[in-house]
């Protein structure tokens, strides 16, 4: 295989061959992109993708220094540029109301990240290993920091201000990456040079320069599965107050842990059905459920059914608290009380993570629908029989999973409207 060097440690001119390809498959469907809608906030994506990639991948050939540290300078740079188009950005703002909504458009560029690049990482398993920690949960802290640094203007270290916040940040960036990969001039000295001249480019980037900041809708992302995002980057709160029927009190449905016991009998139901469906000859299935681990297929269909209570009840801003309560219930669910508080405290980390990045693959698949697609069935196929991913796609049965959500998704929201009492 073309990129099939694990079994030696990667060098920094195959490492910049694999952003390479990155770039290019990012900035090909990226022009497409532009060509079918310059609102959407996927040409954010490639932006930050395209100049990050760009970025790194000159590092490597001109500084291969950095490769041995090549995780923590990627998670560095792509900060930098999700920061600088937030900055140039907030420099189009005409009310307080933009700047609001290059907040909301920091959750859609977020999640599109995470789906764009997961068959990179699907296709490059091995050799992109040394990334992933750039596109994880891993990513959050160096985010954190980077907001703090490059928007709000906290130096990390104090360096010689000119003036211009975007120059300042490129030294900045270069400050960073030469701790973390322990530089000294002259590899110092060819980082700035690097960074200076890419970063100028990518302000110069059509995904970037021809994005309709004034147009997009900039809808956000739902709360629950975004809470633990940098605060006032990533918060979704829908302000519009909408005229509402009757409709069951949150509060009194979180006292009563309703929520949280429905999702518990919906994913054992589920299980059975998905079961007698397979069993069903009209559905011509080669899959078995007995081939799966049942514990990890049990997770995968609680979370299926968080996110169709989420998608349902994430616009209506009385349910915010129930929403996160649940999902706050849902990742402590993954604490053992055996373990020790650091261990806990990792795999409540993991859960947020495995579910952040479900949540974000099965939105994209409804992304400017009202309905449900045979994407959005393929999607939770594979990961309901990851032991039989061989046998998909289950065409039928893809079929019947659509419906299954259909049906469920109109229970809950006929719920939500007051038209039913109870689930």
């Amino acid at each position: 295989m073309l990129f099939n060097f694990f079994r030696r440690p990667p060098d920094a001119r195959e490492l910049a061959r694999l952003l390479q390809i990155l770039r290019d498959n990012i900035g090909h469907w990226g022009m497409r992109q532009l060509e079918l809608d310059k609102t959407s906030s996927d040409l954010l994506v490639c932006f930050g993708l395209t100049a990050t990639a760009q970025t790194t991948g000159a590092l490597l050939r001109e500084v291969g220094q950095v490769a041995p540290h090549i995780g923590k300078v990627l998670q560095e740079v792509r900060a930098f540029y999700e920061c600088l188009w937030q900055l140039e950005l907030l420099r189009r703002c005409e009310s307080s109301e933009d700047r609001l909504k290059v907040s909301r458009l920091y959750g859609e560029v977020s999640v599109g990240t995470i789906v764009v690049t997961k068959s990179f990482f699907d296709t490059y398993s091995e050799g992109a290993r040394p990334f992933k920690c750039a596109f994880d949960e891993n990513y959050a802290g160096p985010f954190e920091r980077a907001v703090r640094e490059y928007i709000q203007g906290n130096r990390e270290v104090s360096i010689k201000e000119s003036g211009d916040v975007l120059v300042d940040n490129a030294v900045a960036l270069v400050l960073r990456i030469g701790r973390l990969a322990g530089l000294t001039r002259p590899a110092l000295d060819a980082v700035h040079q690097v960074v200076s001249n890419e970063w100028t480019d990518a302000l110069a980037l059509k995904f970037l320069t021809q994005f309709d900041f004034a147009s997009c809708p900039a809808r956000g992302s739902p709360p629950s599965w975004l809470k633990q995002r940098p605060v006032g980057m990533a918060c979704w709160r829908d302000s519009a107050e909408q005229e509402q029927k009757p409709t069951p009190d949150p509060d009194e449905v979180l006292e009563d842990d309703f929520l949280f016991g429905f999702v518990a009998r919906q994913a054992q139901q589920f299980i059975t059905d998905l079961d007698n469906a397979i069993r069903d000859k009209r559905y011509n299935a080669r899959i078995s459920l007995d081939a799966e681990d049942p514990e990890v297929l049990m997770q995968e269909v609680i979370i299926i059914n968080l996110w169709m209570i989420s998608k349902v009840f994430y616009s209506d801003v009385r349910w915010n608290s129930a929403l996160e309560a649940l999902h706050s219930r849902y990742f402590h669910t993954n604490l053992s009380l055996d373990k020790p508080e650091g261990d806990n405290a990792e795999r409540v980390k993991a859960a947020e993570a495995k579910l952040f990045e479900r949540y974000a693959v099965y939105y994209k698949c409804i992304s400017g629908s009202k309905g449900v697609h045979i994407w959005l069935a393929d999607e939770m196929m594979q990961v309901l029989f990851p032991k039989q991913k061989h046998l998909l796609p289950e065409v039928l049965l893809g079929l019947w999973l659509i419906a299954r959500i259909t049906a469920h998704t109109t229970v809950l929201s006929k719920f939500k409207n007051g038209e039913y009492t109870d689930l």
